[in-house]
């Protein structure tokens, strides 16, 4: 008689997980977003904002190139009502690198963390919810485990909307500039 195989019990168990993606997440007002490590240049702390436009974008100076800073009272639902999100508040600045090469800020208040995400989660986010006030660059959200969402910041959806959308309003003369919703 040969003894009883047991080898499936001391085997190594292969899980198929899905792709986990690592994010740099950070939090505006009460809600959290998310950008993709690849996207992120780099995180500068103590940063000087120059040449404010009337759309809220103005320029930083980061390792001799200039970098093109977002107003995230613009962009972002749960900044929309919120004063205290002046650029002067925000202690830290997430620098993106764009496809064609270009350097894009998103100021934050609050360190940035990483998180690792499970790619198959990312959720479109319903058409209804869409049709408020959300940027186009927020298409996806990631359900937490505690109840919450991670939204997925498109950062190239994010360029190409700002630069498309903003244009010279010729009736209140060249210093203003007006967003096209």
């Amino acid at each position: 008689m040969s003894p009883t195989p047991y080898k499936r019990r001391f085997q190594k168990q292969i899980q198929n997980s899905a792709p986990v993606e690592k994010l740099i997440a950070f939090q505006l007002g009460s809600e959290q977003y998310a950008i993709p490590v690849q996207r992120v240049y780099s995180v500068m702390a103590h940063f000087t904002a120059h040449a404010s436009l009337a759309t809220g974008e103005s320029l930083v100076l980061h390792n001799q190139a200039m970098v093109t800073l977002v107003d995230t009272t613009q962009l972002f639902p749960s900044q929309q009502n919120s004063s205290q999100m002046a650029i002067a508040a925000c202690q830290y600045l997430v620098v993106c690198l764009l496809e064609g090469g270009e350097l894009l800020g998103i100021p934050v208040p609050t360190m940035p963390t990483i998180l690792e995400a499970d790619l198959s989660q990312l959720e479109t986010l319903p058409a209804m919810y869409r049709q408020g006030q959300l940027h186009p660059c927020i298409e996806q959200g990631i359900p937490g485990t505690d109840g919450s969402v991670v939204f997925y910041v498109n950062v190239e959806r994010l360029s190409s909307h700002h630069a498309t959308s903003s244009k010279r309003d010729k009736s209140a003369g060249d210093d203003w500039v007006r967003l096209q919703s």
